[in-house]
């Protein structure tokens, strides 16, 4: 996933606590998206490691995930989205 998301210009700079989760931020004038992927089968609790003062909201339901510890869950095989809100873009 790492090689895909390089090609397609999306930043490393972000980090979940479970080593299994893949997390990349796209950027684009302002607007920074960050994709959290599960690529195993058990749903995985994780925290991704985000600024003091940024929020993820995930873009499907609105829901809110404050940092610096964003707590979130992911499904077996999925792929969640969030707006990254607050803070500074990590260059």
């Amino acid at each position: 996933m790492k090689r895909v998301c390089a090609i397609a210009g999306l930043k490393p700079g972000y980090k979940a606590d479970d080593p299994i989760i893949d997390v990349v931020v796209h950027e684009r004038g302002p607007d920074r998206i960050l994709f959290a992927a599960n690529p195993i089968g058990e749903t995985k609790n994780t925290s991704i490691g985000v600024g003091d003062k940024e929020t993820l909201s995930d873009i499907d339901t609105g829901e809110l995930f404050a940092g610096p510890a964003a707590k979130i869950t992911l499904p077996g095989y999925s792929v969640k989205v969030f707006h990254l809100l607050g803070g500074c873009s990590r260059e």
